[in-house]
């Protein structure tokens, strides 16, 4: 992976947007450019052998005509300019066929719009000659060696797959309105995904994995996770039942990420209430509004894509050009914000957000980055340390995975706890064997008891606390 491939493809990619930019175009036809170049190594473990490091590099337009209300959206892995400009006929034919979407639109530069380039790398730390740290082509197999070395210090532990990858990256949006925004990267990935084995006793799979974006972060990162990993999966051996009963669950941070934080990511973005889907439409605290609370006042759930120690979700500007910015999403138990992209905005009357989601493979979509679940200073709950929430709990259902349906609309949720735990006199005693788990997901978020002081980051960047919910229904066989 060359030091200078970044800075090549930036230059590549904006001589290319220039020259779609300045092509002629149905009279009053605005057009925007999502542009992207990456070039990753790639090593993987499987079926006990370790894979030669793999090398792939690339370009990818996505381009967006608007013309008299009429969208054409094409795509294309070339930046030759032949090839270019016949992705830009493409998109006017699908624009002069299209049906009408009055309120597509495209981003318009701020007074905020004053950075052009925002290199990650730099503000990691990197410049200069350790701009490209992770270039050495010993790393990925360090990397790998121990992520392979920290699960087998119990033998027990079966790896079914482990991945890793260095990528060096460049995203661009420009468009017809003066948006020029580039942002550059270099992140390491990981991710492992196996079992515990002991004699012809086999337990449930398990995953985990994470980013970072300087060598120091990556093995840290490792050494904790794996750990994480490979203490999850030897605790499932030897499985128990425990009791059948409705009440107080212990949901770990990656059940609460994916029941609650994946409830409410849902239910806040602004399409999901324009086409009247969202139970809370007519929860939105917007405008000082005062509505029904969502959730328990003493939580409280933001983004901060600017959040450099979680570089997978960080994001200086979104897929259409817009700034981002840190949002407070619930608060005090309220709606507070609703994610719009350009099209949502103009549909709703609302401002946009810096929200849009996406790259050039597609046409916009809106979502979140880096969201994190905390509690509020100001709240009634006081977090504690893991040992005394336990205590706390006494006796129930520690939920790490779930494996089943959930519905962010009805709010109803029913399925299997995977790599789970059964506490009991306020300790985390012995795995359960894969137990039915079912209740209503804002009944959960309404009736939290407490919440751990000690919290994880997930993969994607998105980050919780252990918390304790009442309204589960838990049934052993």
């Amino acid at each position: 992976m060359s030091a200078t491939y970044a800075d090549q493809s930036i230059e590549r990619l904006k001589n290319a947007a220039d020259r779609l930019l300045s092509t002629n175009r149905p009279a009053g036809s605005q057009l925007e450019v999502c542009a992207s170049s990456e070039s990753e190594r790639r090593l993987v473990f499987e079926n006990d052998d370790l894979s030669v490091v793999s090398e792939t590099s690339g370009d990818r337009f996505g381009l967006r005509l608007l013309h008299n209300e009429h969208t054409g959206f094409a795509t294309t892995n070339s930046a030759e300019t032949g090839r270019l400009l016949h992705t830009l006929h493409e998109a006017e034919s699908l624009a002069a066929t299209a049906p009408p979407s009055p309120f597509d639109a495209l981003a318009v530069p701020t007074e905020a719009h004053r950075t052009t380039v925002y290199n990650l790398d730099a503000l990691h730390g990197r410049s200069g000659e350790d701009s490209d740290e992770f270039a050495g082509d010993d790393l990925p197999f360090e990397a790998m060696q121990r992520i392979l070395a920290e699960a087998k210090r119990d033998a027990r532990v079966a790896i079914d797959r482990v991945e890793f990858s260095f990528s060096d990256s460049v995203r661009t949006v420009v468009n017809s309105h003066g948006i020029h925004l580039t942002q550059k990267e270099q992140l390491a990935s990981w991710f492992i995904m196996g079992m515990a084995r002991d004699g012809a006793q086999v337990t449930s799979f398990d995953y985990d994995g994470g980013s970072a974006a300087t060598v120091i972060d990556l093995f840290e990162d490792i050494t904790r996770r794996v750990a994480d990993f490979r203490d999850s999966v030897i605790g499932s051996l030897n499985p128990r039942k425990g009791r059948t009963y409705k009440g107080p669950v212990l949901l770990h941070p990656y059940a609460v990420l994916d029941l609650l934080v994946g409830t409410v990511s849902f239910n806040a973005k602004s399409r999901a209430h324009l086409d009247g889907i969202s139970p809370w439409v007519d929860r939105y605290a917007g405008d000082g509004r005062l509505t029904e609370p969502v959730a328990h006042p003493s939580l409280l759930l933001y983004e901060d894509p600017h959040d450099l120690s979680r570089p997978a979700g960080t994001r200086f500007f979104d897929r259409e050009g817009n700034l981002t910015a840190r949002h407070e999403i619930v608060k005090d138990g309220r709606l507070i914000f609703l994610a719009e992209n350009c099209h949502t905005a103009k549909r709703s009357g609302r401002a946009i957000t810096g929200n849009a989601t996406g790259d050039g493979r597609s046409l916009p979509d809106h979502g979140f980055s880096n969201l994190t679940l905390d509690i509020s200073p100001d709240g009634i709950i006081r977090p504690q340390p893991l040992p005394e929430l336990l205590r706390t709990m006494k006796e129930g259902l520690l939920l790490k995975r779930f494996s089943g349906n959930e519905d962010p609309i009805s709010g109803r949720f029913s399925g299997v706890a995977k790599n789970s735990r059964w506490v009991e006199n306020g300790e985390i005693c012995f795995g359960v064997q894969e137990v039915m788990v079912s209740g209503d997901l804002f009944g959960l978020l309404r009736d939290v008891i407490a919440a751990s002081t000690e919290r994880m980051v997930a993969s994607g960047g998105w980050s919780a606390p252990y918390l304790l919910v009442d309204g589960c229904s838990v049934v052993f066989d």
